[in-house]
């Protein structure tokens, strides 16, 4: 690897995880100065009963707290502003978002607006917009997760919000909240945890900082994913790819969404898919395309993807092949568990003639990619065959 010799590398968060993981909550508020949070959630949270579980965690904690569970499917301005108005008038101080998605986006959202003008949330989408910190925030993932909840982005409106400010000041991973997992979710939210972990692994501006995250979120993804699809019950699986989440999510926040990312998101979007199943399919076509035009890649992904043994026992111009079979193996081993991941894009009902518009959505997000050149990607991930 090339040495770099300007590096930046920013993750201000801090990750309690393991048994009990929850109880630590209200110490941890004393340490961010906090001592009345509002926690978020949505309904479906709730239905499956684990707001007890942080009722339990407060209880001899002599604090008190505000429960919302009626965050929205997605994150909008008319619930943040809702939000806002109990948050100043019961005098809370922090925000505790119980589970990812729109739970996460609604609980940045409502930081960025109760922590200071302007009041107008859109003011502050895009890059960098935000200035000072923001109130304490916490992040509770109910599931695996998908490493977004670590980030430094949220979407509210459709509209993009990306600070280091937006990244919480704690996650909490505590497997008591792991109840029976949806087997597709979880593949979908472990797809896209490793699409940012290998593409923050190839980006032009990641440093041996960012590896450090990205490898161990990828080699926890491999060893574990497996075991967690096959028996979801399994806490200490379904642990460690929770954990890997969070890594994928540190390493994320420090490189600009890839090509994988770009591509699936697009897809996503418009026909109204997990953004994880699509970049899951689109995965190993991206990657083999950016390592066919950087073939320095090859080397920094492969080691990635493979222990100490399997390098040894690998030749230089084996790696290509062996890595993008890797991901093929881990798409087909999820496609067996329970119908859990299809390997198409054809699979998903994406029309063929809807390619080009996934490709221009991409680009008009930021993907610094030929419309020509993306179409290849999409058309190779809907034939499930190789790129020509």
């Amino acid at each position: 690897m090339q040495e770099s010799t300007n590096i930046e590398f920013i993750c201000p968060v801090k990750t309690n995880a393991g048994k009990k993981a929850l109880d630590h909550i209200p110490i941890e508020l004393k340490a961010l100065d906090a001592e009345r949070p509002i926690v978020i959630t949505d309904q479906e949270t709730a239905n499956k009963g684990l707001s007890k579980y942080m009722v339990k965690a407060f209880k001899d904690s002599g604090m008190h707290f505000g429960l919302y569970e009626g965050v929205p499917k997605t994150a909008d301005s008319k619930t943040i502003r809702n939000l806002s108005q109990k948050f100043l008038y019961k005098g809370f101080d922090a925000i505790i978002a119980m589970g990812g998605g729109a739970a996460m986006d609604t609980a940045k959202g409502l930081n960025m607006v109760v922590s200071g003008k302007p009041e107008d949330l859109s003011l502050f989408a895009g890059v960098d917009k935000i200035q000072n910190r923001l109130m304490p925030l916490i992040a509770v993932p109910t599931a695996w997760g998908n490493g977004f909840e670590i980030t430094k982005y949220a979407f509210v409106d459709n509209k993009a919000y990306a600070s280091h400010h937006l990244m919480p000041d704690l996650v909490v991973i505590d497997p008591v909240l792991f109840k029976a997992p949806d087997t597709k979710l979880m593949a979908s939210t472990a797809m896209i945890a490793l699409t940012h972990s290998l593409e923050a692994c190839i980006n032009p501006n990641g440093n041996e900082f960012i590896d450090c995250y990205a490898h161990s979120a990828i080699q926890h993804i491999k060893e574990y994913l497996p075991e967690a699809l096959a028996n979801p019950k399994n806490k200490q699986a379904n642990m460690r790819v929770a954990n890997a989440s969070a890594m994928a999510g540190c390493a994320f926040s420090n490189v600009s969404p890839g090509m994988v990312h770009r591509l699936g998101k697009a897809a996503g979007t418009m026909f109204n898919i997990p953004s994880g199943i699509c970049m899951s399919i689109i995965l190993p076509y991206g990657l083999e395309y950016q390592l066919k035009k950087d073939d320095s890649l090859i080397t920094k992904i492969f080691h990635a993807t493979h222990d100490f043994d399997e390098r040894a026992q690998t030749s230089a111009s084996a790696q290509k092949q062996k890595t993008i079979s890797f991901i093929k193996k881990l798409q087909n081993n999820m496609a067996n568990a329970k119908k859990a991941i299809p390997m198409t894009l054809k699979q998903v009902d994406i029309s063929k003639s809807s390619l080009a518009a996934i490709a221009q959505k991409a680009i008009e997000n930021g993907l610094n990619v030929d419309k020509d050149e993306c179409l290849k990607v999409l058309t190779a991930a809907y034939d499930g065959k190789s790129i020509a």
